[in-house]
């Protein structure tokens, strides 16, 4: 799926639901208004919201259950935040000042961020593992306020999501004279739990990524070569004598391969040979 293609379902999408919103507020005002009051759906310029106190009770009886738990679990997320990312925010800060309004002054090693979005830095056709996995861990972040609120005793309002464009957000609405009446620290809590669930999100996932050819060995093999899986319309390799779909490249003139990263090798090592043998099945 195209850049192109991903822009033009986002705004057909938003203009058929644009539409079918206008319509039913001006042909069936009382009723249409009933349903988005008891759905909790909010329709705006290429942006919905939806939220529900459907889950209010249950997070709170959740987060009661696991009191003892919970709340080792947000005191210690509460000083890694503070012991961690404090000190990141602030270096950010310096070399963000530094780099900007002081040209002569250049900070290196401290990693850079960006913003990925599909079609731009990442393959549009990667759409929906974007959508899911942000919209993943923005509930889990949320989910950290909602518990820790909870520990303290302050009054979750709603739960929801808003989405704008193809990015989803998810949100708490908490009681602000509940959280307002709390010591600093307690508030503090309950504004690290969303950042320390998202490192701990992090951290699973890592996990999961590096023990992935452990865990699908028993219906994949690795090490055993790259895979052929196109080709460019120019490449030499297409003729009759070259390569095919689904091979598998195992050598380039005698530098074994057994995964992406010995072929980047291989390759690199054979970059002034004019030309490359390569052995496959």
């Amino acid at each position: 799926m195209s850049f192109t293609v991903l822009c033009s379902f986002v705004v057909a999408f938003y203009v058929v639901l644009w539409f079918f919103d206008s319509f039913f507020k001006s042909c069936m005002h009382y009723p249409y208004y009933a349903f988005l009051e008891g759905t909790g759906l909010r329709v705006g310029v290429f942006n919905f919201t939806w939220k529900t106190t459907a889950f209010n009770r249950f997070i709170y009886r959740w987060s009661k259950n696991l009191t003892r738990v919970l709340r080792k679990w947000f005191n210690f997320g509460f000083i890694f935040a503070i012991a961690v990312f404090l000190p990141f925010a602030i270096w950010t800060l310096l070399n963000f000042i530094f780099e900007h309004f002081h040209e002569s002054i250049q900070i290196s090693g401290v990693p850079e961020v960006k913003a990925m979005l599909p079609g731009v830095n990442i393959p549009a056709s990667d759409f929906w593992v974007y959508f899911m996995a942000i919209g993943f861990s923005s509930i889990f972040h949320e989910l950290g306020h909602a518990a820790a609120a909870a520990q303290e005793d302050v009054q979750l309002l709603n739960i929801g999501v808003y989405v704008f464009a193809i990015i989803p957000i998810a949100f708490v609405e908490l009681n602000t004279e509940h959280l307002n009446s709390l010591s600093i620290t307690k508030r503090l809590k309950i504004y690290c739990a969303g950042v320390w669930h998202n490192v701990a999100l992090a951290f699973i996932a890592m996990l999961l990524f590096f023990s992935a050819p452990i865990l699908f060995s028993i219906a994949y093999k690795t090490d055993i070569g790259v895979r052929v899986t196109g080709f460019t319309s120019d490449s030499p390799l297409i003729k009759p004598r070259g390569l095919e779909d689904s091979d598998v490249i195992l050598s380039i003139n005698g530098c074994p391969i057994k995964n992406a990263k010995d072929w980047s090798y291989c390759l690199h090592v054979a970059h002034d040979r004019y030309g490359i043998c390569t052995s496959a099945e």
